[in-house]
């Protein structure tokens, strides 16, 4: 990754961090939040300003001190909070492609009652569905219901989600309810990879990725 080497400016805009990182605007104001990277303000514009130091010491850190990894079988079981009851403000969903091709009603109940519940509290909530999978389409259905924005895509096998631009929820499929592997990452860079991926699916939609 380029390092940004100007001389003539010994710091950044918000902007020019976030191209050099990789990374949306709004993960690195979620960090100055958190403590993760503070920048300093412009005395005269109030604008957040990151200096060149800041940048290299963080990419020589590498992620590996901030990436947590919580996983179990089930969700509900090392995962205390599924996705919906984690979120806060902002929830993008891609479901992947099933195994099993019976359709569960105890699953789309808490399904459907997660996303009421994630609305009333104000969480935005974008859905993207696999297109190959008939089951997901009732899931479709069913949040259009609530007003939520839905998009048919080609998602894949795995199912994530991306949390406040902060947690990542990946979910692996199995034709065995015991073996369904949930992993939750609690990394505000993985999740901005992730919320790119979301963006370019949203974008594409049924056509798909090359």
């Amino acid at each position: 990754m380029a390092i940004y080497n100007n001389q003539t400016a010994e710091t950044i805009t918000i902007h020019e961090a976030a191209r050099l990182l990789s990374i949306h605007p709004n993960t690195l104001r979620n960090w100055e939040k958190r403590g993760v990277m503070v920048p300093v303000r412009d005395p005269k514009s109030g604008y957040r300003k990151y200096s060149q130091e800041q940048i290299r010491s963080f990419l020589l850190r590498g992620k590996s001190a901030k990436l947590k990894l919580y996983w179990g079988y089930q969700a509900g079981v090392n995962l205390r909070l599924s996705e919906h009851e984690l979120a806060k403000r902002t929830l993008d969903v891609g479901v992947g492609k099933l195994l099993s091709t019976v359709p569960d009603k105890d699953l789309d109940t808490k399904f459907f009652n997660n996303n009421r519940d994630a609305l009333a509290r104000g969480v935005k909530i974008r859905f993207i569905r696999d297109l190959s999978d008939p089951i997901q389409k009732d899931k479709a259905e069913q949040v259009r219901g609530l007003g939520i924005q839905t998009r048919d895509g080609k998602v894949g096998g795995m199912t994530f989600a991306v949390i406040d631009l902060r947690y990542v929820k990946l979910e692996f499929p199995s034709d065995n309810p015991d073996y369904r592997l949930n992993i939750l990452i609690d990394d505000p860079e993985t999740a901005a990879s992730f919320a790119n991926f979301f963006e370019t699916l949203w974008k594409v939609g049924s056509r798909g990725l090359v």
